[in-house]
């Protein structure tokens, strides 16, 4: 990436993000009046969100954060009187189109984890590569 995308693209949706992300901490900080809450996964949601900005633009309409703030927002309540244990913050639904976009990743890495032999034999059978062995005489190839 080039410094004057970063700058001048990345860099601006980061902070949004970052910002959206302190004012979610905020509120959670408010309703949890000094109880611990996780979260990573707000800073997992707030990273998808600042990609989405900068590869989609800042008018991309889907969200992974703003579900889970609006969901906070609307609490009035926690559960639990234990001063020392976790608060847990509900949910709101997951955007559609950041769930899908989630599921074709976890099946992306469950085919990075193929094994070698099965992806080279796979591989093998592409034109592309048939022609780079033909090329270079593999070795080990009878002629």
């Amino acid at each position: 990436m080039s410094p004057g995308f970063l700058r001048n693209v990345a860099a601006p949706n980061i902070y949004t993000q970052a910002c959206q992300l302190l004012r979610l901490w905020q509120t959670k900080a408010r309703i949890a009046s000094g109880r611990p809450f996780d979260a990573s996964d707000d800073i997992f949601k707030a990273a998808l969100d600042a990609v989405f900005g900068f590869a989609f633009g800042p008018s991309w309409p889907h969200s992974a954060l703003q579900p889970t703030m609006d969901a906070v927002k609307s609490m009035d309540e926690l559960p639990g009187t234990d001063t020392d244990s976790p608060v847990t913050f509900r949910e709101g639904p997951s955007d559609e189109v950041v769930a899908a976009t989630l599921e074709l990743v976890a099946a992306v890495e469950k085919v990075q984890g193929t094994s070698m032999k099965l992806t080279w034999a796979l591989l093998s059978l592409t034109p592309a590569v048939r022609r780079a062995r033909r090329g270079a005489g593999s070795p080990g190839r009878r002629r």
